[in-house]
């Protein structure tokens, strides 16, 4: 039986692509024959392009309270320029490798070769991030493989559920999702959908899948890692504080700009080198959900600055929300407290075996 994945694999996130190769390890190695679609999305290669460009508008000129947006952009492309032409490679080098997308193929054809699709998961269905005029991914494709969505998500619990995909969802024979207020909002406006809540992909298979799939080992030893999805005051306030410390300090950072200037804010690491960080770090402080969940799986002590529901939902259903703090502050008063990961251990057991029997149950099935 052949699964075909429709996800967002074209993005150099590191979450983004690392959850594809995990739903694509699991399903591998339930017996299937498993192919990432190679269905790119436009607004999300236009995000990773290979040169890297400031994003201005002309009218934005004309805006002066978007002035100050236009010096970060400008400062991101010129001190970024190096650093992003390697880690764009990398991340090429992964999806290649790790991904099995098939370069220039016909993601119409591939399509018709499924016996199921699997839709999902990451934020596939946020407007957003996909654009106004995506339809694929809300599954309005030409195809008779049946349909399923996995840990399919928006971006927040104000996010109103699009027409398209209310409309499309009849055709799923399965529809998991990843937040619960997601689920909810489902099920309020289609009766005849018990949506299931289910675990991000990178949880489902063992550790030591991904221990396996580096060989990248850092030459630092014993040191505290930042992941940045995104820049953060209050996780550059933790960083110099812990510096000052004489701790020794990893950030991986997506782009350069003018302030990272220690030899150890890195903005060139590829998805092989993220795991391989994440691995020997003694602790990791991030404001990412991949972040926080890949400190999880590896059972590292970790600090969260996040208010995303997502992020939040994952922290609430393991018992543990109080790793994500308001800022520098709040981490302070804790600083010291130690997770015992028995507490998150034995709620995520129950979460990724409904999880797997989601897959297992309607990969199986007849209709």
């Amino acid at each position: 039986m052949k699964i075909g994945i429709l996800t967002f694999f074209n993005a150099h996130n590191y979450g983004a692509v690392l959850q594809a190769y995990a739903l694509k390890t699991y399903c591998e190695k339930l017996g299937y024959q498993v192919k990432i679609i190679n269905y790119r999305n436009k607004h999300i290669d236009a995000a990773y392009p290979r040169k890297l460009r400031p994003r201005i508008g002309k009218k934005d000129f004309f805006c002066p309270w978007k002035w100050n947006n236009i010096i970060l952009e400008i400062d991101r492309m010129i001190f970024s320029r190096k650093s992003w032409k390697s880690q764009w490679n990398k991340f090429e080098i992964f999806i290649e490798e790790k991904l099995g997308v098939t370069k220039g193929a016909d993601w119409k054809e591939e399509v018709k070769e499924c016996d199921f699709l699997i839709f999902g998961s990451d934020q596939i269905w946020e407007r957003n991030i996909v654009g106004r005029k995506e339809k694929v991914l809300f599954g309005e494709l030409d195809s008779k493989a049946k349909k399923i969505s996995y840990a399919a998500s928006c971006y927040g619990i104000d996010s109103k559920l699009d027409s398209l995909l209310i409309k499309q969802l009849d055709s799923f024979i399965a529809v998991s999702v990843r937040e619960s207020h997601l689920a909810k909002a489902i099920a309020t406006v289609k009766n005849n959908i018990v949506p299931v809540e289910v675990v991000d992909p990178v949880f489902l298979p063992n550790p030591q899948v991904y221990r396996d799939m580096t060989h990248f080992v850092p030459n630092e030893k014993k040191y505290k890692l930042f992941y940045y999805v995104s820049e953060c005051r209050e996780l550059d306030r933790i960083s110099r504080y812990l510096t000052e410390q004489n701790e020794l300090v990893i950030e991986i950072h997506y782009y350069n700009t003018h302030k990272i200037h220690y030899k150890n804010q890195l903005s060139d690491v590829g998805p092989y080198e993220f795991v391989g960080y994440l691995l020997y770090a003694d602790t990791i402080y991030t404001n990412s959900f991949h972040g926080v969940a890949f400190s999880i799986i590896l059972h590292k002590q970790f600090w969260a600055l996040n208010t995303n529901i997502r992020l939040i939902n994952l922290l609430n259903n393991l018992g543990i929300s109080d790793r994500n703090v308001i800022g520098f502050d709040d981490w302070l008063k804790k600083s010291n407290e130690l997770l015992d990961f028995s507490i998150s251990d034995s709620k995520l057991i129950d979460l990724v075996k409904r999880s797997k029997n989601f897959l297992n149950e309607n990969l199986k099935v007849e209709y």
